[in-house]
């Protein structure tokens, strides 16, 4: 059964394989070149041409004459005198100009032969005493007499050969694609003394041709072509002779036969049309004879040449995306399937009445050349853009837009009048009409332009069709926006009827409302009674609000802020805000406890391993990495945040039972807030002081540390079509003071300790000023001091003893407490207007310390150390990891 089916489908259906399908090329016309003259050659018999004497032969007497006349004019009289052979006589007919003549030599029945120089010379030889010409044994056919051009007209060419033709219902084209042969090229000439014909150049073959009952035609990918051959140019006539005519390119395919049925062709690939002899006029990509035919093309289809679509209206569907510049004839229904995009250039032509339109779901068509028919019909949820011209416009659904012209126009209800490609005009050369349920869209600017509608005829509005109203996207610059502004959205040459129903618009502080004139209607936006913070939800937003409130009419954030809907208002607010300034000083605050950490675990460490019991002096160094994030409390948002950086140390015994030390580090901060498109480095510079005491079990550190961030951040600030890019570079300094006091206590299990710390932390940073734009940000300078407290508990266990190498698993479980202030309130301004305040991403006020590593110590005083240090809190979470490694002398 499978077989019977497989070889069912074989016998009903063509695959042209992936290598090109080529048609033989046609061959060229014979031309005549200027080398092509009649030649006269004697008929001699028994001479030898190198030896026998004319002389001797009957007719000829030394000293008989002939005359030489090149082109009607007298050159020269031949004389044939006792000794002269062949080859003399041909010598001296060379010698003169416009005459060519050669001689055998065979040493029997040698012959001489005379030609013109060229076919555009004509040369008499004519006898004056004797008969040299017309001897017995010389004889030279036609003279006396002319020799006159070769006036036979150039050749016609053949044509070329068609690559493929098909009867079978289905055919496959692989990416080889199917290319007629080309045309041979037409005869020439080259006589200039009477008219002569070139000849006729030969037609390109084409591509694919049809000549059966096929029901589709499908190129299986954008590498598929199928292409008609082009045609061979028409030979040159001359003296006056016509030239001949050019071939006809191939078709790309060609459908032979009225009475076939419809079928469909689905093009992913290239469909071309030959070009005729001249170079320049190519052939229909797809020509079809009968009627009821489909083109459905897909993204990466293109056609060479122009589509006739058949004797009756037949259908065009476009799927994907793309442009098409050919000219369409036969088309009565056109599609735009779902989601596609295309943009037609050409000009798009039932054969009789009208085309129906649909654009179905999101689809977009857009018309930039002529959609021609009596009567056009739009259905579907989509888009037709019109920058060309239409006839008749019925609208039962959409949208229409652009900039173009449509002939009368109707808008029936679920259909929306969108003119512009943004702000632009659409000319209406007729009538046109709202019915009810029909919405007329506008866009403005805040310069006073707005979508327009301008029919040379009447506009009729029914009352039950409204208007919305909505900014430009885009293109505002938001420079100079006037509070009340009238938009002209409708101009009618033969006046307008009726009034809208409603006139909506989603401006957060604007109110729209419409007036009519006898040929227009106007619509004015006037500035409402609500206060930029009224569209405000959060404290941020409101304060951020306020800041723009302050600045008045005229300024640009202002004039941008003033059209948008609340929603959009509100984005704007949160862009403006500069939040991201609030955020650091809380992450810089968060980030003191690199410096504390280091430190106490040098003190910790100089006292628990063999260097203290060794004596003497230490370096250390200590790297650490970090990542983590603040989650956003519904004002601020979160941020997120990458440390990296490393101390170093040294450190002596000071005096009985003490040690101190100094250290320093540097560590690269990077943080982001991607919900207000902005983000920050920091190189951080640290100093500091450590000592520590251990009486017994007990110990007792002790530190300071100074650190200095130079801040460069980066944000986009947007309000709705106001967009700035502003950069700001600024320094902060944290200062702190720490303890931490510890016991431990030996057990049979693990070493603990206890621990109880406590550190006064002062962050402070300068006042600064963002660049950038009319939205950039003066920035207070802060201050705030916090305490911190932990408490927590220490464990280690040596799991590994070799030689003088030993390994301790730690871990540590704390607990830390913040004392004062933890808002991140930072005074913001614009150039000018009110002050505003802004809250940053907020610091936990509880956060749980975890820490979990190995130490490997060696028995010369090195020791290392891997650990993982984690600090997690309601909205903060940190992670990070951390490499000590210490060295005693």
């Amino acid at each position: 059964m499978l077989l019977t089916t497989a070889l069912a489908s074989l016998a009903t259906s063509i695959s042209i394989p992936a290598f090109a399908v080529v048609g033989a090329n046609g061959t060229d016309g014979t031309s005549v070149g200027l080398n092509d003259t009649v030649v006269r050659t004697s008929t001699t018999t028994g001479i030898n041409g190198s030896v026998t004497d004319l002389t001797t032969l009957a007719g000829v007497n030394n000293g008989d004459q002939f005359q030489v006349r090149v082109n009607g004019t007298f050159v020269a009289n031949v004389s044939v005198n006792t000794g002269d052979t062949l080859q003399d006589l041909a010598a001296k007919l060379a010698a003169l100009n416009g005459v060519r003549a050669t001689a055998t030599a065979t040493g029997t029945n040698d012959t001489i032969s005379i030609t013109s120089e060229d076919v555009n010379t004509r040369i008499q030889l004519a006898n004056v005493t004797g008969t040299p010409l017309s001897a017995t044994g010389v004889t030279i056919p036609g003279f006396p007499g002319i020799i006159t051009a070769d006036t036979t007209p150039g050749g016609n060419a053949t044509d070329g050969a068609d690559a493929s033709t098909t009867g079978l219902p289905f055919s496959f084209i692989g990416a080889g694609g199917s290319i007629g042969g080309n045309g041979g090229a037409g005869g020439t000439t080259a006589y200039n003394l009477t008219p002569t014909n070139g000849g006729n150049g030969g037609a390109g073959g084409h591509g694919f041709v049809i000549n059966g009952p096929v029901t589709q035609v499908e190129l299986s990918s954008t590498a598929t072509v199928i292409g008609g051959g082009n045609g061979g140019a028409g030979g040159a006539g001359s003296g006056g002779g016509a030239d001949g005519t050019d071939g006809a390119g191939g078709v790309g395919i060609r459908l032979n036969g009225a009475g076939l049925p419809g079928m469909e062709i689905v093009n992913r690939g290239t469909i071309s049309g030959g070009l005729g002899g001249d170079g320049t006029t190519r052939n229909f990509a797809i020509l079809l004879d009968n009627s009821g035919n489909t083109l459905r093309m897909f993204t990466g289809s293109s056609l060479v040449g122009d589509v006739n679509l058949g004797t009756s209206n037949g259908t065009l569907v476009l799927d994907g995306n793309g442009t098409e510049d050919a000219n369409f004839t036969g088309v009565g229904t056109l599609t735009a399937n779902d989601a596609s995009s295309w943009t037609l250039t050409g000009n798009i032509n039932p054969n009789v009445g009208g085309i129906n339109v649909n654009t179905v779901g999101s689809s977009t068509l857009t018309v930039a050349g002529t959609l021609s028919g009596t009567t056009l019909t739009k259905s579907g949820d989509g888009l037709l853009v019109v920058n060309g011209t239409t006839g008749t416009l019925i609208f039962n659904g959409g949208t229409l837009g652009g900039s173009g012209t449509v002939g009368n126009l109707t808008a029936n209800a679920g259909s929306t009048i969108a003119p512009g490609n943004s702000i632009g005009t659409l000319n209406v050369a007729g009538n046109a009409g709202f019915a009810n349920g029909s919405v007329y869209a506008v866009e403005v600017d805040r310069n006073g332009n707005a979508d327009r509608l301008a029919a040379t005829g009447t506009v009729t509005i029914n009352p039950g069709a409204t208007v919305t109203v909505t900014a430009e996207n885009g293109t505002d610059d938001g420079s100079t926006y006037a509070v009340s502004t009238a938009y002209t959205i409708i101009t009618a040459g033969g006046g307008v009827t009726g009034t809208f129903g409603s006139v909506t618009e989603n401006f957060a502080f604007l109110d729209a409302s419409l007036g009519y004139g006898a040929n227009t209607v106007i619509l004015t936006l006037t500035r409402n009674s609500s206060g930029f913070a009224s569209a405000a939800t959060t404290a941020n937003q409101r304060a951020a609000a306020g800041g723009v409130s302050g600045l008045g009419t005229g300024n640009a954030i202002s004039d941008a802020v003033i059209v948008l809907s609340q929603a959009d208002a509100r984005a704007a607010f949160d862009s403006l805000s500069g939040e991201i300034h609030a955020s650091a000083a809380g992450l810089f605050l968060q980030n003191s406890r690199f410096a504390r950490t280091a430190a106490g675990n040098r003190v910790r460490a100089s006292f628990n391993t063999p260097e203290k019991r060794a004596g003497g002096a230490g370096v250390w160094m200590h790297g650490y990495g970090n990542w983590g994030d603040t989650d956003g409390d519904g004002n601020a948002a979160s941020m997120d945040q990458t440390t990296g950086g490393v101390f170093f140390g040294a450190d002596a015994e000071i005096f009985d039972g003490w040690r101190g030390g100094l250290m320093a580090g540097y560590g690269d901060t990077s943080f982001d807030v991607d919900a207000r498109t902005s983000s920050a480095d920091a190189d951080s510079y640290t100093i500091g002081a450590y000592a520590g005491h251990q009486a017994g079990a007990t110990g007792l550190h002790l530190g300071a540390s100074f650190a200095v961030h130079d801040v460069t951040s980066r944000r986009t600030a947007t309000a709705g079509a106001l967009t700035n890019s502003l950069t700001a570079d600024y320094s902060a300094h944290t200062a702190q003071l720490f303890g931490e006091l510890g016991h431990g206590i030996d057990t049979g299990i693990a070493r603990f300790e206890p621990f109880a710390g406590a550190s006064v932390i002062h962050q402070y940073r300068d006042d600064f000023s963002e660049t950038g734009g009319a939205a950039a940000l003066r920035v207070g300078s802060t201050e705030r001091t916090l305490g911190v407290t932990t408490l927590g508990v220490r464990a280690d266990r040596q799991v590994a003893a070799a030689d003088d190498i030993t390994t301790s698993l730690n871990g540590s479980l704390g607990w830390a407490h913040a004392y004062g202030d933890l808002e991140t309130d930072t005074s913001m301004q614009f150039a000018t207007g009110d002050a505003f305040t802004i809250s940053g991403a907020p610091l936990d006020r509880d956060v749980a310390l975890i820490e979990a590593g190995v130490t490997v110590s060696f028995g010369d005083g090195i020791s290392l150390v891997a650990s993982y240090d984690g600090e997690l809190g309601d909205t903060v979470k940190n992670h990070g990891v951390t490499a000590r490694l210490a060295v005693r002398f």
